[in-house]
């Protein structure tokens, strides 16, 4: 049964569902440090730890929208978040590395489940005319709880590790046992073909190349652990496509990647997720390394720009439900966005100040406007017999997002930090090279004579990001007129769909 209200319990609900995939990997990351001493990880096995929930969770996100299809998206949800709380447990046990990457593991497959599910199902508990309200409710719902799970994960991690993963469960569980009372049941999609599922395991595949690529391009441009995995992940995507549009039963729409709106959908997805990645990532690093705050600091500051992309998601759901052009909301957020990183860049030198919080402030307001329209174009495109996969892909393009902000963002703040350490200090490129490394690593004496300079390496990344930004929002302008000209002529030829 619908709803009638963008904030009514069953909305209001799944994006309280949904926070559990932005809390946990947060709670995971501070616990990290901890679990490093008491397990003894290698720098390998830590890498692997930091990562295998994200690679678990993008090779298995849009076959899990296949699942729900087929199953109900109510029951895929209640298997996803017992999944979750499963693998949090075994994590929180863990009595040896491999142990922990197995709870990680299964923890990022139910994860990616979790998000994709309870954003799907925002479209059947609410009519269409109130989808971007509801939308944009959701979407702020999945942050609100980031103001329990930071200081709560930070605390319990701080007196022993294990504890901190021990909210998830409780909360996974609680929601699971809620979504019958709350959530209607929901028919499965019925399919007159049995799907073919090749292409969605090469996809899988492709995505995790992808990001073991991209994750590796902060370490090096050009070695093999970084253009192994892009190449392999550009050949598995290939595959993938051509496997889809060669299949008689494809689990996945190929014809929708030449849709324009499906595509503007996509790459504001892959822009407001870069920008909320190198704004969370290199903020932390300015606080922490140069200014010397604790890791527990730097995520109180980093909460009121959380608060203005809660604000910034509720405003372009409210809007574009009062007949604003998704498009056009879509380049408003862009254009903030971008006006904010470049903003952060002028101001970094007072990385102190109210004002420098104030414009992050300003690029999470943004990144929070972008957040609802390119959500409600994913619905919108979606064909009703591939509801599922399309709408989970949303979370594929915006893992792979926030790997190119986190890596991307690291390795051009790291490389002008080198440079200009290297020309300012007189030493060779190698030398402050492994300066610039003992930074990152916490030393107190390579921070007096980095800080300055990475200072400079951050107002860069800002810069380049903000091109980026600029360059997505240009191609949304260009690529939604012709969406709308498409649209306009299926209005006067109807005959053409």
């Amino acid at each position: 049964m619908q709803s009638h209200s963008a904030r009514s319990l069953p909305v209001v609900f799944l994006g309280f569902v949904g926070s559990i995939q932005v809390g946990d990997p947060v709670i995971a990351s501070l616990a990290l440090v901890r679990a490093t001493q008491a397990l003894a990880f290698s720098p390998t096995m830590q890498a692997m730890a930091a990562a295998i929930s994200t690679l678990a969770l993008a090779a298995t996100v849009v076959p899990a929208g296949v699942v729900a299809d087929k199953l109900g998206r109510r029951k895929l949800l209640i298997i996803a978040l017992l999944l979750t709380a499963v693998g949090d447990l075994i994590t929180a046990m863990a009595p040896v590395p491999w142990v922990y990457l197995v709870g990680r593991a299964l923890a990022g497959v139910g994860l990616g489940a979790v998000f994709a599910g309870s954003y799907a199902f925002v479209r059947d508990v609410v009519p269409p005319k109130i989808l971007p309200a509801a939308l944009g409710v959701y979407a702020a719902m999945c942050l609100v709880p980031l103001f329990i799970y930071m200081p709560l994960g930070s605390a319990l991690a701080g007196i022993d590790w294990r504890l901190a993963f021990l909210p998830i469960p409780v909360v996974a569980s609680m929601a699971a046992w809620l979504c019958i009372p709350i959530l209607p049941l929901v028919p499965p999609v019925v399919s007159e073909q049995s799907r073919q599922f090749w292409g969605l395991a090469v996809l899988g595949l492709g995505i995790v190349c992808l990001l073991i690529g991209v994750s590796s391009l902060a370490n090096s441009l050009t070695a093999p652990s970084t253009l192994l995995p892009l190449v392999l992940g550009i050949v598995a995507l290939g595959a993938f496509g051509l496997i889809e549009a060669r299949a008689e039963a494809p689990s996945f729409p190929i014809g929708l990647l030449t849709s324009p709106l499906f595509i503007v959908g996509a790459i504001g997805g892959f822009a407001w997720n870069a920008a909320t990645a190198v704004g969370q990532l290199l903020s932390s690093n300015l606080w922490q390394y140069v200014d010397g705050v604790t890791p527990f600091v730097a995520s109180l500051r980093q909460l009121p720009m959380m608060a203005f992309s809660i604000v910034a998601s509720l405003y372009a759901g409210h809007v574009i439900g009062r007949g604003r052009s998704a498009v056009g909301t879509l380049v408003l957020g862009g254009v903030i966005t971008t006006g904010g990183l470049v903003a952060t860049a002028a101001l970094a030198p007072n990385s102190t100040g109210v004002w420098f919080l104030g414009a992050l402030c300003v690029v999470f307001f943004g990144t929070g406007v972008m957040t609802v329209p390119q959500s409600q174009m994913f619905v919108q495109e979606a064909p009703a017999e591939f509801y599922g996969p399309v709408t989970s892909s949303r979370v594929s393009v915006g893992q792979f997002a926030y790997a190119v902000g986190l890596a991307g963002g690291a390795a051009v703040a790291s490389a002008v930090t080198t440079s200009r350490l290297a020309s300012g200090s007189g030493v060779s490129s190698a030398t402050a090279s492994a300066q610039v490394a003992d930074f990152i690593a916490g030393d107190d004496a390579a921070a007096l004579l980095v800080g300055p300079y990475y200072v400079t390496g951050f107002a860069a990344a800002m810069i380049v990001f903000a091109g980026v930004i600029a360059a997505c929002t240009v191609v949304i302008v260009l690529l939604g007129r012709r969406a709308q000209a498409h649209a306009n002529n299926l209005a006067v030829h109807p005959s053409n769909t």
